[in-house]
């Protein structure tokens, strides 16, 4: 007799054949072996390739942080050096704006140390300190004006490097002369 069942849909036709298929007994521990092997290949098999997918999704994103964080380097590298240089012509501008200072300081230093009997012609600044060309009224005059630029603070050693009597109409006991000094190390 065949029945029909209204309620529920049937079975496919690949199950009922399956269902159907009987595994002699002999073969049984075997087909159960061949299953369990087939289940654990697959299910390494599987739990290896979403390990790889996901290691893969790792990479692509640590690529991604490398290259922004590279292009971030490279950026703080820029800024780096623009500070960098602009530190080093702060330091040569405070350099320019001392020594000029310095200088000043020097030159107000050697007026005010000359005695009233002498007079500079010239006066130049060199690498290791001053150059003065000048006259005195008398060779005392011209002593007097090297003891008093030996206690300048600022500068030291003076060195005469030249002297000579200039005999011109009415000044004949003027002494013109040459004079170095060193700057005084800071």
């Amino acid at each position: 007799m065949i029945r029909f069942d209204y309620i529920h849909d049937p079975k496919p036709l690949w199950l009922q054949r399956l269902a159907a298929v009987r595994v002699p007994i002999g073969f049984r521990s075997a087909a159960l072996t061949v299953y369990a092997a087939f289940a654990i290949v697959f299910g390494s098999w599987g739990t290896e390739a979403y390990r790889l997918h996901r290691t893969i999704a790792a990479e692509a994103r640590y690529q991604q942080d490398y290259q922004r964080s590279r292009a971030e380097l490279a950026h703080s590298k820029v800024a780096y050096r623009r500070l960098d240089a602009m530190a080093a012509l702060d330091a040569r501008l405070y350099r320019v704006l001392r020594s000029g200072s310095d200088v000043a300081h020097q030159i107000a230093e050697i007026a005010d140390r000359l005695p009233p009997q002498t007079w500079l012609t010239s006066i130049s600044h060199d690498a290791t300190g001053f150059a003065l060309d000048g006259r005195a009224s008398n060779w005392i005059a011209l002593s007097r004006t090297v003891t008093e630029l030996a206690r300048c603070r600022l500068l030291r050693n003076p060195e005469l490097i030249e002297a000579r009597t200039i005999a011109t109409g009415s000044d004949s006991g003027t002494v013109g002369y040459r004079l170095h000094l060193e700057e005084a190390a800071r």
